[in-house]
């Protein structure tokens, strides 16, 4: 694993196209893939899943094809914004038997072309509340929280790791913290006036990782200057993986 002079960790490791059943992880690890934009792969030993997965072409970086996304994964979308939800790459991913889970806009979007044996419409009742599915490997605790229409943050528990995507959340405080505790991994933009200082000393994960970042803003983080520039002070390393990157969780490994 690579560092930055700043501390930051990142590994630029490519996956390209290869099947995901492929690159599932051993038994005491968990594999992270970033996607582009809000996009990551998470695979565990019985796991694949895939948040709001940008499936389009990065220069530089071999693209994860939808045709590689196989009958036992599963795709949580957050939200039906353009830049989360890629319509035709998930329906393609659908038609090679992944299952999708989101909100009702976006389900709304896929049905005319997604089976409903693919879809699984996850509302809770009002921002903060929360609503659950089982999926093949995992559990999945959807959160709705503030940011456009229809928006959920998801708890993904998968061979005993804990991961939470908190998608473009505006506002962490509406969240349950005793509910998202214990996280190996947490999914975060560092939004201007979100709370999401405070959030992550609340919560103390494992790894946190940045997303939703552009090259010039990845350019910037690599110098040091990114976080600093948003907050007095920066609660914990976050992990930086440009689109193609992999990082590695060890079960039971320290931050």
């Amino acid at each position: 694993m690579n560092s930055s002079s700043a501390g930051f960790r990142r590994d630029n490791n490519k996956t390209g196209d290869l099947p995901i059943e492929n690159l599932a992880a051993d038994t005491a690890s968990l594999r992270v893939t970033a996607l582009g934009n809000a996009g990551f792969l998470i695979v565990s030993r019985s796991a694949s899943i895939l948040l709001d997965p940008f499936i389009q072409l990065v220069p530089g970086v071999q693209p994860l094809g939808a045709a590689a996304v196989g009958k036992n994964s599963s795709i949580l979308v957050t939200h039906d914004h353009c830049d989360h939800l890629n319509v035709r790459a998930v329906i393609e991913a659908a038609s090679c038997g992944a299952v999708v889970l989101g909100p009702e806009p976006a389900v709304r979007a896929l049905s005319r072309h997604v089976p409903s044996r693919s879809l699984i419409q996850l509302d809770p009742d009002d921002v903060g509340g929360r609503a659950d599915a089982d999926v093949v490997g995992a559990r999945v605790t959807a959160f709705r929280t503030s940011h456009s229409r229809a928006h959920n943050s998801y708890l993904v528990e998968l061979d005993g790791f804990r991961v939470f995507d908190d998608g473009d959340n505006e506002h962490t405080n509406c969240l349950d913290r005793s509910a998202i505790r214990e996280l190996d991994a947490l999914f975060l933009c560092p939004w201007q006036g979100s709370g999401w200082v405070d959030f992550i000393e609340g919560i103390k994960p494992r790894h946190w990782f940045l997303m939703h970042m552009t090259e010039v803003e990845f350019a910037e983080h690599d110098r040091g200057r990114f976080l600093p520039e948003l907050c007095d002070h920066i609660p914990m390393n976050p992990v930086a993986l440009r689109p193609g990157a992999l990082f590695t969780i060890a079960r039971g490994q320290a931050a």
